[in-house]
């Protein structure tokens, strides 16, 4: 069960990361153009995360790119966004109580020991990932990115 709930979590965490881009910190928040030349940019960074091994370094700059573009998305996916980031701050949350970060996720072995409530507790954060406002979220960032920016995500 450690085995699949560490796969499972970490490939959608990168489906997440790879389907959705991140944020410009310096962009105005609530901007459409500079939130779609934010996400364009970030698009191109997290399809190399994809095919390749992901380090701690890029999964944290991953996640700080997503948090970043959930602060500054423009009003018309500004509940989408801030939906995914709640799940991945959840996430977050959960990992760090079990003594973990993402990148702790695309290593089995490091889940071994841990207490089986965490795991659980583990394995529910991970479900909300894959959950029906989590799937709508989504499909209506891709439907913005699509209409707004020109962008297509999936």
């Amino acid at each position: 069960m450690v085995r699949s709930l560490a796969l499972t979590a970490a490939a959608v965490l990168l489906g997440v990361l790879a389907g959705c881009g991140g944020g410009d910190s310096a962009t105005e928040a609530g901007s459409t153009q500079d939130y779609c030349a934010g996400l364009r940019n970030a698009q191109k960074e997290f399809r190399a995360l994809e095919g390749g091994d992901p380090t701690k370094a890029n999964l944290d700059d991953a996640l700080a790119r997503l948090q970043d573009l959930a602060d500054q998305a423009p009003p018309a996916v500004a509940d989408e966004w801030a939906s995914l980031d709640n799940a991945i701050s959840g996430m977050d949350k959960a990992l760090k109580d079990a003594g973990l970060g993402f990148n702790d996720l695309t290593n089995p072995e490091s889940l071994r020991d841990l207490d089986p409530q965490k795991v659980q507790e583990l394995g529910r954060k991970a479900q909300q990932f894959g959950g029906q406002q989590f799937e709508k979220a989504s499909r209506a960032i891709e439907k913005h990115a699509r209409t707004e920016c020109n962008i297509e995500l999936s």
